[in-house]
């Protein structure tokens, strides 16, 4: 998304930040074009209840630690309303099905009122069929997203677009789905 000129919010538990997410990012920044979007990493842990969520921390937007108070100018922070939320490999412990949930409906309502949240883009790999069928199902009855899963087709489509070609068995068991919430 930086690569097309997006600003990024990328999010994780410190654990996954410090381990993959920042150096990813730190080893791979030299390969993006020069109109690549700007990507800040900051903390954001789903059962942390979003009303307790701060968005003026350069580091964590929500945390089972207390962050520390930090004094920097925070006017480039990113924070909503967003366009667009991506999600990937967030489909894995029945107990996270809740807390993603919510966290994804916070962020989708948390802009101007009376305008289209962002929609919802969710790759997942369907190691458990019962437990991926349950968050879709949760999704759209507990949470009230409406879900419509995004072809093959339209994937391969775009991937190879990209200049991207995956070997079929790396497709095995990835489904994405769009999720959209209606118009506050």
């Amino acid at each position: 998304m930086s690569s097309l000129g997006w600003r990024v919010l990328a999010t994780d538990i410190p654990h996954v930040i410090n381990t993959v997410l920042a150096p990813n990012i730190e080893n791979n920044s030299h390969r993006l074009p020069p109109s690549s979007g700007p990507i800040q990493v900051r903390e954001l842990d789903w059962t942390i209840p979003p009303e307790d969520w701060i968005w003026d921390h350069p580091s964590v937007i929500a945390s089972a630690s207390l962050p520390s108070p930090d004094n920097s100018n925070q006017k480039n922070l990113f924070r909503p309303p967003f366009d667009l939320i991506c999600t990937a490999d967030t489909v894995y412990t029945p107990a996270l099905i809740q807390p993603l949930f919510r966290t994804l409906h916070a962020l989708c309502t948390a802009g101007v009122p009376d305008t289209r949240p962002p929609p919802v883009y969710l790759c997942l790999e369907r190691r458990d069929p019962v437990l991926a069928d349950r968050c879709l199902a949760d999704a759209h009855n507990t949470w009230g997203f409406n879900i419509e899963r995004v072809p093959h087709r339209k994937l391969a489509k775009a991937m190879l677009k990209a200049g991207l070609k995956w070997p079929k068995e790396d497709w095995e068991g990835i489904e994405m789905w769009k999720f959209t919430l209606p118009r506050g």
